[in-house]
């Protein structure tokens, strides 16, 4: 186990999920980038730097702020200005940009003036900043605003689908949600509705299914545009891994891609499952399971996130964070 002396405060990676929030009311489309180089942000002495799994340094602290690497590059900050790195530390893309943020299906957007722009991994801008608010790249297509409504775009800064929504949001298993009049729906590339507006709620496709709420009902839709109601629970969420986390008599369980119950509703809290391990939460202290509902880490943190790349952020206790991997040992920790 790598300590340190230093003033460390472990970087909360966007990257890996919050298990404290409850379902979005509109949910992001499940469209976060996965992390691709087993580097994790922690900060000393008031620099940030990066540990591989071991917690050995690799890239040494340096920088004003650091996020994951995506698509080979990691967004970081000198000067108070953006830029990215590879993963050898070298500077990739110069630090000019005032908001940039990470990459994601090859590009990254970033802010200049009052609009956003996209650049690739070479630093090119290759979709001039003129929009009012963007989404990250996912399957080829970005969400996008225009005014007072929302399309797509393709990577070059055509418009694939014509503004026309109240929201939208990046494509999933090749659907995307959107809203409209208050109402959620999902479109495909084309901008044709799988299923028109009528959902009050609803979450981004996952492992093919998508969680919605409609007439106060959950359900789960596919991509078929079947839907099949989930009696008895009082909350859905979406898929991951084969499992979504649901809610009966205000404690949490999962159900399996059929609706029946794989893990039974006995948790305050649960997070979602990924590498093969989801948060619980029990008697207020946070551990970890497998897909058996075996407690494979005990119940012993005070908050958690979720495992990324084989690691998984902890707090020991309060404001005293570390990395611990899935055997639960702590491989960085701020004393």
């Amino acid at each position: 186990m790598k300590n340190s002396n230093n003033n460390i405060v472990l970087y909360l990676i966007l990257l890996l999920f919050s298990v404290f929030s409850n379902i979005c009311y509109f949910n992001n489309a499940r469209s976060e980038e996965i992390a691709d180089s087993g580097c994790f942000p922690v900060k000393i002495s008031e620099k940030w730097g990066y540990i591989d799994k071991s917690g050995d340094i690799v890239i040494e602290p340096s920088y004003e702020a650091a996020y994951r690497f995506s698509d080979g590059l990691a967004l970081i900050k000198i000067d108070n200005k953006w830029g990215y790195i590879d993963k050898s530390g070298n500077i990739a893309i110069r630090p000019v940009f005032n908001e940039a943020h990470r990459f994601s299906d090859g590009l990254a957007h970033f802010k200049k003036g009052e609009k956003y722009g996209f650049i690739n991994t070479s630093g090119d801008i290759v979709v001039q900043p003129k929009y009012d608010e963007v989404m990250p790249f996912s399957q080829g297509l970005a969400a996008v605003k225009y005014g007072l409504e929302w399309g797509y775009i393709n990577k070059d800064g055509d418009w694939a689908i014509e503004p026309r929504y109240d929201y939208a949001y990046p494509f999933s298993d090749d659907y995307a949600l959107v809203l409209s009049g208050l109402k959620a729906g999902f479109i495909n590339k084309n901008g044709k509705f799988l299923v028109k507006p009528v959902f009050e709620r609803a979450e981004g496709f996952s492992d093919g299914l998508a969680a919605v709420v409609f007439e106060g009902q959950y359900a789960f839709i596919n991509t078929d545009a079947k839907m099949v109601l989930i009696p008895g629970v009082d909350e859905a969420r979406h898929f991951s891994e084969g499992y979504a986390a649901v809610t009966v008599d205000g404690k949490q369980g999962f159900i399996g891609m059929d609706g029946k119950i794989l893990i039974e509703p006995e948790f305050q809290k649960v997070g979602d499952f990924s590498n093969g391990l989801a948060p619980v939460k029990f008697d207020e202290k946070w551990g970890y399971i497998d897909k058996d509902g075996k407690i494979m880490i005990s119940l012993q943190y005070k908050s958690v996130s979720g495992f990324d790349d084989g690691l998984a952020l902890v707090e020991f206790s309060k404001d005293n964070w570390g990395y611990i991997d899935k055997e639960g040992k702590v491989v960085w920790k701020y004393d």
